[in-house]
């Protein structure tokens, strides 16, 4: 194993080298290099030398990209970065504790364990070669680099922290809390990053608390931090209430423990309302609702409660994507705008109306989602085409030239 890997790295180390960079060589090198469980301390620092080089940061072996054309960039800069990342969480951690459980399950009741449940098939967790300090010095580049970019967007480190917070590797644990710490400080990102994570988690379980409750136990417990300042906490807040209210709008009919609770409609009208982090809150409780259907927005959409009260469910989504021109993606909740596309792919009328409403993205999400010809959606691609973002523009013409034009 330690001939391959160092082949490995040699491979990638070459391919970093060719002036100006090739695609090709980059991708292939990156599919040959594995990092072993046991990766010695040497070659963990040629490998993130060598992506250091690829990710542009000072210090590294140099790297031409001039080449690339901006997708094959983007592609072997994603592939720097997960290599990074993948040192610093195990991507792959819940499922070895879902194997390792269900494993326990059957060997506590005495039965034969099903053929399947273990890991071998899996990437080898790591044991890292480094203490914590060691860890901080070695990874510190890559911080930096990353700090550069939470200034010009300052949601982008969440999903790292996040995943570091509940699969890091012990080392890095303690060091990303320290550079979220460091981040604040510096008032980086959005304040209150590292109480937010602890309060993300305890909503993570508050729904099995709450489901007996009277709604006024309920909205002292949740419905203030649908406005909270994080969005992580909001989407988390909105998420619980969802999960609360899945079973027909949150009424128990059997035996009336709900009688005092909002029904849906008003629920809904309530998140239209929101004021702060609206679409992740309505992301949330879309997530929070959709937990076992896996329906999606057609789930919330098809509820009879709604369609009874005469409720204009294009419209509510209309005004929950009002407020807020971008969503970035946030680690603990599905995006609204993810749910909004799946729902409407086929629906070129709702489309138009989102482009009517500024909302050109989603549209195209939703005009793109089909890799097939959908009535009516050419003339919303027409219309993106012509859209001022050049990216949007572009994506839909290529859209269009490839399903629509093409013989």
């Amino acid at each position: 194993m330690r001939q391959t890997l160092d082949a490995a790295i040699h491979r990638l180390e070459e391919a970093i080298a060719i002036r100006p960079a090739h695609y090709e060589p980059l991708l292939e090198a990156f599919r040959a290099l594995e990092v072993p469980g046991d990766v010695p301390a040497g070659d963990l620092s040629r490998i993130y030398e060598a992506c250091f080089a690829i990710l542009g940061i000072k210090g590294a072996q140099s790297f031409d990209a001039s080449a690339l054309a901006p997708r094959e960039a983007g592609h072997i800069t994603y592939c720097a970065r997960d290599v990074v990342e993948r040192t610093m969480h195990d991507p792959d951690g819940r499922t070895r504790r879902w194997i390792a459980e269900r494993r326990q399950w059957h060997e506590a009741r005495g039965l034969e364990i099903p053929e399947g449940y273990d890991d071998s098939e899996l990437p080898p967790a790591l044991t890292l070669p480094w203490d914590e300090t060691d860890a901080s010095r070695h990874i510190r580049p890559f911080l930096d680099h990353l700090e550069a970019q939470v200034r010009e967007q300052p949601l982008s480190h969440l999903s790292l922290c996040w995943k570091v917070r509940h699969e890091g590797y012990p080392v890095f644990r303690a060091v990303m809390v320290r550079w979220m710490k460091d981040l604040e400080k510096k008032g980086l990102g959005p304040p209150g990053t590292v109480a937010a994570f602890d309060t993300v988690d305890r909503l993570d379980g508050l729904g099995f608390e709450l489901e007996d409750e009277p709604w006024a136990t309920v909205c002292d417990k949740l419905m203030g931090l649908l406005e909270d300042e994080h969005p992580m906490v909001a989407a988390a807040a909105g998420r619980c209430l969802g999960g609360l209210v899945a079973d027909e709008g949150g009424e128990d009919e059997e035996d009336g423990r709900r009688a005092d609770w909002p029904r849906l409609p008003k629920l809904l009208d309530l998140l239209r309302s929101v004021k702060g982090h609206r679409v992740h809150v309505a992301g949330g409780f879309v997530d929070g609702f959709d937990t076992s259907a896996m329906e999606g927005l057609g789930g919330l959409k098809s509820q009879a409660l709604l369609a009874d009260a005469g409720f204009d469910f294009e419209q509510w989504v209309l005004d929950i994507l009002a407020q807020d021109p971008l969503e970035p993606y946030l680690p603990n909740a599905q995006a609204f705008w993810f749910y909004v596309h799946e729902c409407y792919d086929l629906d070129p009328a709702f489309s138009h109306r989102l482009l009517d409403a500024d909302r050109s993205f989603v549209a195209l999400m939703c005009a793109t989602e089909r890799d097939e010809r959908v009535e009516g959606m050419a003339a919303v691609l027409e219309r993106l085409a012509g859209d001022a973002d050049t990216w949007i523009a572009d994506a839909a013409r290529r859209h269009l030239d490839r399903v629509y034009r093409a013989p």
